[in-house]
């Protein structure tokens, strides 16, 4: 006779995604500047760091590409953005950019 578990406990077990190796060259200057950057935001490595800041600029690009596409279909929204007045919350991480030095 098999065992009845009295109390069921269920595990999430996150595998983390199959990654690649990209090879960069950048100016020493930038190398150093990117070190500080990083370490200064908490940052545990220079990968983490540089894997979000891909992924934000690309989310950054789609929404210039959805705000231009909007533009040119006539969405008030869509020619807001594309003419670059931002709202509240992308002149927040605009202003943050700007103050860690990043832009």
């Amino acid at each position: 006779m098999a065992r009845q578990p009295s109390d069921t406990q269920i595990i999430d077990v996150v595998v983390p995604s199959p990654k690649k190796v990209v090879s960069v060259k950048l100016e020493v200057e930038i190398i150093e500047e990117l070190d500080r950057t990083w370490r200064a935001l908490g940052y545990t490595s220079r990968s983490e760091f540089i894997r979000e800041a891909i992924l934000y600029y690309m989310q950054v690009v789609q929404a210039r590409r959805a705000a231009t596409s909007a533009a040119i279909r006539g969405d008030n929204m869509g020619r807001v953005l594309a003419n670059g007045e931002a709202g509240a919350e992308e002149v927040e991480e605009e202003e943050f950019v700007e103050e860690e030095g990043v832009v």
